[in-house]
């Protein structure tokens, strides 16, 4: 099934703008900054913008606080609905990203125990949805975004496994856990 990126993002910055109440008028001005600079001045500006991003941040979070304290029962009620309305459509949109992204051959092979795979796929559900408030809305292409960081999520689960069962296989490791046992005496009644 296709993913549509245009109604990606438009879910993206209706959530950030449902779940934080916020203004979207800055919208207008992260969408014509410049996306990936290329020249050392081009650079330093984006370091600026990215500061002053996360003080704006901080300050929208703060206006939140103030809102919510002040927002009516039936405005809330009303914004709680629109939330869950996004995210049961970000959600289809993530499991979408999570079952193409298990067929990539370094995520599908026959040295991946099925089991795994489901760790997999909890753990890049789960990352997913815990940088959503980090989009940064002015990049319009959000399916990459996200699948960076499914993929990052495969690959911890992938390396704990793997160093899971080079610790478990390992003779010095099995010789050491011998004598630790044998010296502690705790199975001896």
């Amino acid at each position: 099934m296709y993913l549509d990126k245009a109604k990606m993002h438009e879910l993206l910055v209706d959530y950030q703008t449902y779940n934080s109440l916020l203004d979207d008028s800055w919208l207008e001005d992260y969408k014509s900054a410049p996306r990936r600079p290329l020249s050392e001045e081009q650079r330093k500006q984006f370091f600026i913008d990215r500061d002053e991003f996360k003080v704006w941040r901080y300050a929208q979070y703060k206006e939140k606080e103030k809102t919510l304290s002040i927002e009516t029962e039936e405005n809330k009620i009303v914004r709680e609905e629109k939330v869950k309305q996004i995210e049961a459509e970000l959600a289809q949109m993530f499991y979408q990203i999570i079952d193409g992204l298990i067929l990539v051959p370094e995520f599908n092979n026959s040295k991946i125990p099925f089991w795994l795979k489901s760790d997999m796929k909890s753990q890049g559900i789960w990352t997913m949805y815990s940088y959503i408030e980090r989009y940064d809305v002015r990049k319009t292409n959000p399916f990459s975004y996200f699948t960076e960081i499914a993929k990052n999520g495969f690959r911890k689960v992938k390396d704990e496994y793997n160093l899971q069962q080079t610790r478990c296989t390992s003779s010095d490791f099995s010789e050491n856990l011998d004598n630790e046992f044998a010296d502690s005496n705790w199975l001896v009644g």
